[in-house]
């Protein structure tokens, strides 16, 4: 859904990882990711996301307890969350949340992406 009368429109998440090289091949291996590798980083692009992968030096601190300011997690919608996370699961992805419906027309779940990164996929009834 987008607001017309906004002149912002998303453009990317920018994310650092201590392997940037695994985490972007853990988002083409797990979720479809296509790759794109510059001199300076690698892009993944999955759904219309487009998640800028930056090596972080030796000092990356680990991430923060939950809840915590800045960045919480990044979002996929679904058509078939079920079949999806069973897919994921059988390719070895770690879910922190299996599939629940916290509202009516709203399944959703969370799984452990590259260092620690929290990933929510969900899937919403038509009008919701």
């Amino acid at each position: 859904m987008s607001d017309a009368s906004s002149p912002f429109v998303f453009e990317h998440v920018h994310i650092q990882a201590r392997d940037a090289a695994a985490s972007a091949q853990w988002f083409a291996d797990m979720l479809g990711a296509e790759i794109i590798h510059g001199p300076v980083r690698a892009e993944a692009r999955v759904g219309g996301l487009r998640i800028f992968i930056e090596q972080a030096g030796d000092g990356l601190s680990p991430e923060p307890a939950h809840p915590h300011g800045g960045l919480d997690h990044i979002a996929l919608r679904v058509t078939d969350l079920d079949a999806v996370v069973a897919g994921l699961k059988a390719k070895g992805c770690v879910f922190t949340m299996d599939v629940t419906s916290p509202r009516p027309g709203l399944k959703i779940s969370f799984l452990t992406g590259p260092d620690g990164m929290s990933i929510e996929l969900l899937e919403r009834a038509p009008g919701t």
